[in-house]
Parts: structure tokens; C-alpha cells; sequence
């Protein structure tokens, strides 16, 4: 423990722990070699008629002419009979490999369903295992050295997928069904089993954010907020506040029931500011923040050529944004921000640079229409989350409710962990002053006076070496133009307007606030700035 409280603790590598993946075939129902069709009945009933009547007509014939020949009507009774043993055997051959059939199909299907019943069973387990209940989780900021806490990467498949309630998911196990252009025995016992295990019931239901972008919950004010403290507590267990931030967005009167987010460390900025709003002056903050992240990840992403001939393919977004953390904005009555032009944004490319909403309201006809995932809230206390989109789809779920005395208590036994090192995708503070950098260590207000004599004088040798921003991780960047560092020589290249002469700038200003003249001098040359010929005093800079 840190002396200002921090616990500070190594996030552990994560055990691998999949769930089951493949295809599972369920073969085509045999057909029955006897269909019971009228061309197979006269088949199989002709030759026993013919033998019929023409032992019938042998029979009428002796008694009308006791002196006819004997063995002749012997040997056409015997080939009738022939015929009719003929027939009965066939339809018996038939009824046999068709029971047979059936036999060794029913054994097949019931071999691929004892399959399916232990995949079932896999997943039951490892999703109960990924996605656990509030109690299982309220313990684990408590833990001396949490082992689960945060443990989930920007790499990892259910990186952003949260826990909602316990319902039904889709199995991870694609089961395929033969096609049958008629009915045939067996197909309805095929087809049940086909449609039974295409989904596993009784396990967390989650929702993949990655995937909708955005998110609408719709029902009682109350209600719905029990609902989305859930899901918020699920997602910072699993998820650090490096990887991962929130915003909240709130009605002044309902404080109480959302202040509690202010404890958790990833509402804070870098400043320890939690970014929660509940009037129009905090929303501001939010909404000029959110709107700068978008453009500075815009910038990043056009400077590395990947919008370049995406013309044709606008509608397909990124698996991953470009850059992390994932912002995630909790808006509590969508027609509070409904207008605010961040938002507008955020549903436009909001999704393809990691910036998600995750909106209530008691209207249905209130969610907004770029929401592709929508929870309702019904009478009897379930949700029914729907998906829209090719891969759309309708559950039914218990959903996990959170009061806001639990809720208040996780964070607050959240609000002193930090990581034991950053990993560098941490956030990018927005503005930075020179003078407040830590290696000046300058930390008075912005009116007071700045003596650089009080560097010059700390060495009587210069250095090359100098703070010229920070790092993703909170880290000073230094920049050693010496033969030993980075240099001698070096350029910066970029676009117009990327902020090439902003850094030429702090490189010069933080090099001369590091040395005094008589241990450095600049020699500044453009051809856009026109110096006169005959400086009026003394200058150490020319302009050629």
C-alpha cells in the first residue's frame, strides 16, 4: 500500500479458459424403402393377384373338367404361388431394412445428442465461470491479491461483453441440419434435437458492445437503473480503468442514485476528476471532451492510411478501435443530451474509435434509431433484449439488479486499487502546460511568476535532454538531442496542420528553460518569416 492510501497490485496473466467451438452435422433421417405410395402397392400386390386368380381359375377348371392334365395345373399353382411368395417377401425385405434403418439412425441421433448435451454442459460451466454473478464479484476488490480483478485485455474475445442477467445464449457449437425436401420418418426427432441445442439455457446472457456500438434500456426510472448499475459493476471487475472509461450523464434530482460512480477509478480523469454530469456546465465538459477524442483518433487513424479506399466499404467497421481506452457514456434520460452535437457524433463514427453510449429512458418510442441493441424492462420483471442487423437477435433474460447501497460499496472497495504498472494504453491527457511537467516541477497557479534562473543555476554543465509532453502511461517523454541520445539530427515530418512547428516550439522552449544561454545557443532558420536585416540589438536567433 501506497502512503496516500493506493493498493497497488500486479494484474497476474490470464489462465486460458475457452468456450467449446466447431460443427456438429446432423445427418439426413433414412428414407423408407417402402413408402406405402400406390405404385409401390400395385408392385408388390400384382403378382400376388395373378397368382391368386390364376390359382383360382386352376381350381374352377379341375372342377369343371375333372380328365384336364394334373400336372400342368400342379406346376401353374405352384408358379402363383411363386408369385405370391415373391411379393410377401419383398414387402417384408422392405419393412425389415426399413425398421433397421430407423434402428441405426435413432442410435446415431441419440450419440449426437449425448454430444451435444456434454458441449451444453461446457458451456453452462465456462460461461457461469467468465460472466459471474454480483456476489462472486463484490469479493474480489477485497482480495488481498486479487487474481480475476481486471482481468480482461483489448485481445481477448469477450474484451467489452457484459453480463446482463441469466437467459439464453446462442451455442458456440454450430449445429447443422441435412435439408430434406420431403418429410420423411425421423425428421421431426431430427429437427427437435437440431433446435433444442442451438441454444444454451440457464446461463448469463451478455451483450457484446463491441458489436451493437450503442445501447438502449427501456422501463421504470428505477428499474432501469438497477439495471445499468449492474452491468456497470460487471464491466469494471472485469475490465481496468486503462483499458476501459466511463462518463455519466444524469438529472440533478436523481444525485444520489448515481453519485456513487465518482468512487470508481475509471470514471476519473487524469487529474482524479470523476467525469460525471448533472448540469448543463458539466455536460459541456463531457461533450468538448468526448468531441476532442473523436477528432484526435480521427487524425491517428487518417495518418495511418487506413480510411484510405474505404469509399465502398463505409458500413463495415473496425473489429477494434484505433486507439484505447474504450469510452463508454452512461446517459440516464436520453432527452437530456438528445441535441448535444457530441452525441450525434458518437452514434455517426463513435463505434470505429472505441466511444460507446449506453442510454436509458422510460419511452420506448424514445430510443434513438442507431441504438442496434434494445433491453426492455416488462411488467413481470424480465427484459427482452433484441439485436437488430443481420446477426440480430430476440432472448428473453432475468436481469441482475443492483441497489445503490451495494452498488456504492464495490466502488468504494474499488476506489484505492490501481495497477502496479501501465501498460501503455492508458489516456492521453487533452492539454498540457510545459511548466507542468514534472521535471520542472512547477505546481503554482497559472498567474504566478516564472523564474528560470532557478534552473539555470541547478548545474553549471548543459543538457540536451528535455520533457516535451507525456506518455499514454502518465510517463514525461524526453527528447536527448545529443550524439549519445537521439540526435545529433533529426526532422519532424507530418501533414499540414498535423503540429509540426508546435513541436519544434516545446522542443526549443523546453531545451532553453532546461539551459541557460551561456550553455546553449539557437540557431532558428525558416523561409516563411521575414527578419529584418539589422536586428536593433544583439540576438542569438537568425531567421535566413
Amino acid at each position: 500500500m501506497a502512503n496516500d492510501g493506493t493498493i497497488i497490485f500486479n494484474r497476474p496473466p490470464r489462465p486460458p479458459h475457452e468456450l467449446p467451438i466447431g460443427t456438429v452435422e446432423i445427418p439426413r433421417p433414412p428414407a423408407p424403402e417402402f413408402k406405402g405410395t400406390k405404385m409401390q402397392w400395385t408392385l408388390i400386390l400384382a403378382p400376388v393377384i395373378l397368382g391368386v386368380v390364376t390359382v383360382t381359375a386352376l381350381i374352377a377348371v379341375a372342377l369343371l373338367r375333372p380328365n384336364s392334365n394334373i400336372l400342368f395345373a400342379l406346376a401353374t399353382v405352384v408358379s402363383s404361388l411363386g408369385f405370391v411368395i415373391a411379393g410377401v417377401l419383398s414387402l417384408l425385405d422392405k419393412l425389415t431394412k426399413d425398421r433397421a434403418n430407423r434402428k441405426e439412425y435413432v442410435e446415431q441421433l441419440a450419440d449426437i445428442e449425448n454430444t451435444l448435451r456434454y458441449y451444453r454442459r461446457q458451456q453452462q460451466t465456462s460461461l457461469r465461470y467468465l460472466y459471474p454473478d454480483m456476489s462472486q464479484i463484490a469479493e474480489w476488490p477485497q482480495l488481498p491479491n486479487p487474481p480475476r480483478l481486471w482481468e480482461r485485455r483489448v485481445d481477448d474475445l469477450d474484451f467489452l461483453r457484459v453480463r446482463m442477467g441469466i437467459g439464453s445464449r446462442p451455442s458456440t457449437v454450430e449445429v447443422r441440419q441435412g435439408a430434406n425436401e420431403k418429410k420423411v420418418p425421423m425428421l421431426e426427432e431430427a429437427t427437435r434435437v437440431a433446435t433444442e441445442y442451438r441454444q444454451v439455457s440457464d446461463v448469463p446472457d451478455i451483450t457484446e458492445i463491441f458489436e451493437v456500438g450503442s445501447l438502449g434500456i427501456v422501463g421504470n426510472p428505477y428499474q432501469t437503473a438497477a439495471f445499468i448499475r449492474s452491468m456497470l459493476c460487471h464491466l469494471t471487475a472485469h475490465h481496468s480503468p486503462e483499458d476501459v472509461k466511463l462518463m455519466a450523464t444524469y438529472a440533478s434530482e436523481r444525485r444520489d442514485e448515481w453519485f456513487w460512480l465518482g468512487w470508481l477509478p475509471h470514471t476519473l480523469d487524469d487529474k482524479g476528476n470523476p467525469r460525471l454530469a448533472s448540469h448543463s456546465d458539466q455536460l459541456a465538459d463531457i461533450s468538448n471532451f468526448m468531441i476532442e477524442v473523436m477528432k484526435r483518433r480521427e487524425i491517428v487513424r487518417y495518418n495511418s492510411g487506413a480510411d484510405q479506399n474505404m469509399g465502398a466499404k463505409k458500413d463495415i467497421r473496425p473489429k477494434k478501435p484505433f486507439m484505447f481506452p474504450c469510452y463508454i457514456w452512461v446517459i440516464e434520460d436520453f432527452e437530456l443530451v438528445q441535441d448535444d452535437p457530441a452525441i450525434k457524433r458518437i452514434f455517426e463514427i463513435g463505434a470505429d474509435f472505441g466511444v460507446f453510449l449506453l442510454i436509458s429512458t422510460a419511452n420506448p418510442a424514445g430510443v434513438p434509431e442507431r441504438c442496434r441493441a434494445v433491453g426492455t424492462i416488462r411488467s413481470n420483471g424480465q427484459v427482452t433484449y433484441e439485436v437488430s442487423g443481420e446477426k440480430g437477435r430476440k432472448a428473453t433474460l432475468q436481469p441482475d439488479m443492483c441497489d445503490v447501497r451495494w452498488a456504492e460499496q464495490f466502488a468504494l472497495s474499488m476506489a484505492p486499487l490501481q495497477l502496479k504498472a501501465a501498460s501503455g494504453k492508458g489516456e492521453l491527457p487533452i492539454n498540457l502546460r510545459m511548466l507542468e511537467m514534472e521535471d520542472f516541477g512547477v505546481k503554482a497557479s497559472l498567474g504566478e511568476q516564472f523564474d528560470p534562473l532557478v534552473y539555470w543555476n541547478r548545474s553549471s554543465v548543459g543538457t540536451l535532454k528535455a520533457p516535451i509532453g507525456r506518455l499514454f502511461s502518465g510517463q514525461p517523454l524526453y527528447l536527448d538531442i545529443s550524439d549519445k541520445g537521439h540526435g545529433p539530427h533529426g526532422i519532424i515530418a507530418g501533414t499540414t496542420g498535423s503540429g509540426k512547428s508546435e513541436l519544434l516550439l516545446t522542443i526549443v522552449c523546453a531545451l532553453a528553460l532546461e539551459n541557460s544561454p551561456d550553455n546553449l545557443n539557437f540557431i532558428l532558420v525558416t523561409s516563411k518569416a521575414v527578419w529584418p536585416s539589422t536586428p536593433s540589438k544583439p540576438c542569438r536567433m537568425w531567421s535566413g
